[in-house]
């Protein structure tokens, strides 16, 4: 996001040397660049993630990154194609 602004910048600038008459009009236009980044930045923000409980699956010994539940008797292994653990129970 910041390469993108950088870029919005230095366009504006050599604009700006090439034709000075239009100054303010590109100034605004890269603020305008700047706070549009800066929107897509923010609309794609990473959701929170879930918070599940331990008492969900009676018998469970884990909770696996994708929400499935695991059932094994190790820890090695478990959720080991389902992203992971997120969070063992036992």
């Amino acid at each position: 996001m910041l390469v993108l602004f950088a870029i919005a910048a230095a366009v504006a600038a050599l604009y700006l040397w090439v034709n000075q008459k239009r100054a303010l009009t590109v100034l605004m236009s890269a603020a305008g660049i700047a706070l549009f980044v800066l929107a897509i930045g923010v609309v794609s923000a990473p959701a929170a993630p879930q918070v599940y409980s331990p008492a969900v699956r009676s018998g469970a010994t884990a909770l696996c990154e994708d929400g499935t539940y695991s059932y094994a008797s190790h820890h090695q292994g478990a959720c080991s194609w389902h992203g992971g653990v997120a969070i063992f129970y036992r």
